[in-house]
């Protein structure tokens, strides 16, 4: 029986994501308050379905456009404004954000506004 690890970086250290392939497969990935930046590596991922980037220095999320199994996001206290590129993750049932990101809503406020995806609005610093 397999059992499901939850991938979990030092913190103190950890600036990218390049060392992820001694992790074949994860599930879900934690990188909140770090200083990882670019996520482009994740596109390896396919299984990935659960992702914590909060507090890190992430601006862009286009690359999560590629984890279509991808359902739970945290994105609060990172430095992301373009929030269009997770319109079309078909599984994405959970977003965590912040104040200011939520005025970026755009595509995704229609799957908030019909139930499909439940939003959290953290205040910054949480």
């Amino acid at each position: 029986m397999q059992t499901r690890r939850e991938s979990r970086p030092r913190r103190r250290w950890f600036a990218d994501l390049s060392g992820l392939t001694k992790y074949p497969r994860p599930a879900a990935l934690g990188i909140a308050r770090t200083r990882v930046a670019e996520l482009g590596p994740l596109r390896g991922l396919p299984a990935l379905n659960r992702l914590y980037v909060d507090g890190s220095q992430v601006t862009d999320v286009s690359p999560l456009a590629d984890l279509p199994r991808l359902r739970v996001l945290g994105l609060c206290d990172a430095p992301v404004t373009d929030l269009s590129p997770l319109a079309d993750l078909p599984d994405l049932t959970w977003l965590r954000i912040d104040q200011a990101q939520s005025e970026h809503l755009g595509p995704l406020a229609e799957r908030v506004a019909d139930g499909r995806l439940e939003l959290q609005i953290g205040m910054t610093g949480d």
